[in-house]
């Protein structure tokens, strides 16, 4: 029996409704689809991304030991070289400490009180000299013996009022490392270094370290001659006691001779008297 033209039109719409089911029910499978596809690409970037970050950082700090067993031996070769004078010694130890920190300044300086005076330095510029004084307050170095430890600044940043601090206004110092040199248990000086070029990184715990043991050797030498010249004035001043003591010595001697010598004539003139009033 032949089917009618109404039953026909219900069929064809019965198979459009389920083809629109099915297009549906496809749509939504590619779309979870291509959503656990993005999301193993993203996870797969973040992957290779955390593995490139991981080998990076790894690098960096492998550098970074790298870097720190370089400067140990430079360290070693400071305490283990002789040197004849202390110029030597602080100019090795100023530009060892410039190329290590990247600066253009090294100091070693005395502090008294609130006078700070350059002892010894490095310095393109010929605005800083040995024996050139500054009042302590002007100087970076005032933290590091208020601190009583070692202080870096960065590009400005923990400077105390940076752009008014008299080392910036007058030098434009825009880093700087600076550790106290203590001897005898109090702060002689400082060691410091510092450049007007901005610096890309901050001060690694590194690099404090190794200033911190480069002020520890020269406490050290500091020290030791500090005891070399009072032992050299103990024995200038025992060379001169024995000197007087010896004069004294040989004066008492002449004394005593001089006296024996009056006694006997003394003894001979009573004689020759006693002699010429028994006659």
């Amino acid at each position: 029996m032949a089917k009618g033209k109404d039953e026909i039109v219900e069929e064809l719409l019965a198979e459009v409704a389920q083809l629109q089911e099915e297009k549906s029910e496809l749509e939504k499978q590619l779309s979870q689809q291509s959503t656990r596809l993005q999301k193993e690409i993203r996870l797969n970037e973040a992957s290779k991304a955390i593995s490139q970050l991981r080998e990076a950082t790894l690098q960096h700090q492998s550098q970074i030991l790298a870097n720190f067993s370089t400067n140990l031996k430079n360290i070693h070769r400071l305490n283990t070289t002789s040197y004849s004078n202390f110029e030597k010694l602080f100019t090795d130890y100023l530009e060892t400490g410039c190329k290590i920190f990247a600066s253009s300044i090294g100091i070693i300086s005395r502090v008294q009180e609130e006078i700070y005076t350059i002892y010894a330095v490095k310095s393109p510029s010929r605005d800083l000299v040995a024996d050139q004084q500054f009042f302590l307050e002007d100087t970076y170095c005032s933290e590091v013996i208020k601190q009583k430890k070692t202080v870096a600044y960065c590009h400005g940043e923990g400077i105390p009022s940076a752009q008014n601090h008299p080392a910036y206004k007058n030098l434009k110092l825009e880093s700087y490392l600076g550790t106290p040199i203590w001897v005898n248990g109090e702060i002689y000086g400082t060691l410091n270094f510092s450049s007007q070029q901005v610096r890309s990184h901050k001060f690694t715990p590194q690099e404090k370290e190794i200033v911190e043991l480069m002020a520890q050797s020269l406490g050290k030498f500091i020290t030791a001659h500090q005891i070399e010249v009072r032992r050299k004035r103990a024995e200038l001043v025992l060379r001169e006691s024995e000197k007087k003591l010896r004069k004294q010595s040989l004066a008492l001697s002449q004394l005593a001779q001089n006296k024996a010598l009056y006694q006997g004539n003394l003894a001979s003139a009573l004689h020759t008297i006693t002699e010429a009033v028994a006659n």
